[in-house]
């Protein structure tokens, strides 16, 4: 009665990989649905160049896009100018 059996060990792993596969699905998600906002950010319309710019800057601040995105996007929204 007092140690874990071969089945305390399948339910406990078990849960913990449950848990793991969560964590990591989730992550996954805010990445597609930033690259979703990276992705629509270039389709705007000229007038709205500074809140897109503002948008982007946000968007790198946050850590969901990298330098190299942050500078083309940039510069496609200042070539739309």
């Amino acid at each position: 009665m007092g140690g874990f059996s071969a089945l305390h060990w399948l339910i406990v792993l078990t849960i913990v990989g449950g848990l793991v596969w969560l964590v990591a699905f989730r992550s996954r998600g805010k990445s597609i649905s930033s690259s979703t906002a990276h992705g629509s950010l270039g389709k705007s319309s000229p007038a709205s160049a500074d809140s897109r710019l503002r948008k982007l800057n946000e968007l790198r601040a946050q850590g969901l896009i990298n330098e190299s995105e942050y500078q083309k996007q940039r510069a496609s929204i200042i070539a739309g100018v």
